[in-house]
């Protein structure tokens, strides 16, 4: 139990983080507009969650990887393979985005096998374009987010989603009072809360890997500064 414990609470954490954004987003949906959004929303997320389990392979592997490199002797050799390593997982993750958002430009051309409703169709389109930027960039977000639990840094993981837990879901329950008050609120609007979500998140672990690795490998000259 021990062994397992200083995983627990930030593992947890990160995962509750991750499904309040998706809660708040059904919620939101599902009591602020009509039923021919709500067949739009349901298209989107079924394709949504489709796709996204291929840029999760990203994180998986980095969190294969990358323990069993930090877990070496702290040398230049370490910080060589680490690097190395970092930018396999990257340049694989911005494959895998190029290959989803190329899946995603196909969506408008699919509508017709997901629906019949041209209203539906309609809304679906409008979504289209903040999807692609997703997915576009979810490969290297996947990477990043994989990297940071590779390299262990799993406080800092568990208290930016505890964060994100409660600021996220908050601004989508925005939309649905401003829509009650009367602003021009859509579907697109929600998805558009979604979309600056994800940029902040993978500015966000982008840098905080790079800082993760660029520390290491400071610690590593030193060490082999030393032993010279």
């Amino acid at each position: 139990v021990n062994n397992f414990q200083p995983y627990f609470v930030p593992v947890t954490t990160t995962q509750i983080g991750r499904c309040s954004m998706y809660v708040a987003m059904g919620h939101v949906v599902s009591s602020t507009f009509n039923v021919a959004t709500l067949a739009a929303q349901q298209i989107i997320t079924t394709i949504f969650y489709t796709l996204i389990p291929i840029g999760d392979s990203c994180s998986l592997t980095a969190q294969s990887f990358l323990p069993t490199i930090v877990a070496q002797e702290p040398t230049k050799r370490r910080s060589q393979s680490l690097n190395k390593a970092v930018k396999n997982i990257y340049i694989v993750a911005g494959f895998l985005g190029l290959l989803l958002s190329m899946i995603v430009a196909c969506i408008p051309l699919l509508c017709p096998l997901l629906t019949s409703d041209i209203a539906v169709m309609a809304l679906v389109r409008t979504v289209v374009p903040i999807l692609f930027a997703l997915f576009f960039t979810h490969g290297v977000f996947c990477a990043s987010e994989g990297i940071l639990l590779g390299l262990r840094d799993l406080k800092f993981l568990g208290r930016i989603y505890a964060l994100f837990f409660s600021v996220v879901p908050f601004l989508i329950l925005r939309l649905k009072y401003a829509a009650r008050a009367g602003a021009d609120v859509r579907l697109v609007s929600v998805w558009n809360v979604f979309a600056g979500y994800q940029a902040f998140r993978i500015s966000l672990f982008t840098a905080r890997a790079y800082w993760l690795r660029h520390r290491l490998n400071r610690q590593d000259s030193e060490v082999d500064n030393l032993l010279l």
